[in-house]
């Protein structure tokens, strides 16, 4: 369990270092290699954008919820109009 933790600790390193551009990656990929890792088989995964506060889209769901049943989809489209944001934003949200 410990191993894993510390190559799932030295793969965060590498992402960020990847998402930041910032120099000295072979050093994280020599650790990763040291531990019987291939780094190059990993590939980092994009942030998404926060397109809502914390917590604020669950409270806005709940307070439309509270009305009456609606569809994911209603849901979404009240929010996305409400909100200015594309529906297709939103929809992967809800």
């Amino acid at each position: 369990m410990q191993e894993n933790f510390k190559t799932s600790a030295l793969l965060h390193i590498r992402s960020e270092c990847f998402r930041d551009g910032k120099a000295r990656i072979e050093h994280v990929d020599a650790l990763l290699r040291l531990r019987g890792f291939d780094p190059d088989d990993h590939t980092p995964t994009k942030r998404k954008p926060r397109y809502f506060k914390r917590r604020e889209l669950t409270r806005t769901v709940l307070a439309l919820l509270k009305d009456r049943p609606r569809t994911s989809r209603e849901i979404s489209q009240i929010i996305a109009q409400t909100t200015g944001q594309d529906w297709n934003k939103v929809r992967s949200y809800v």
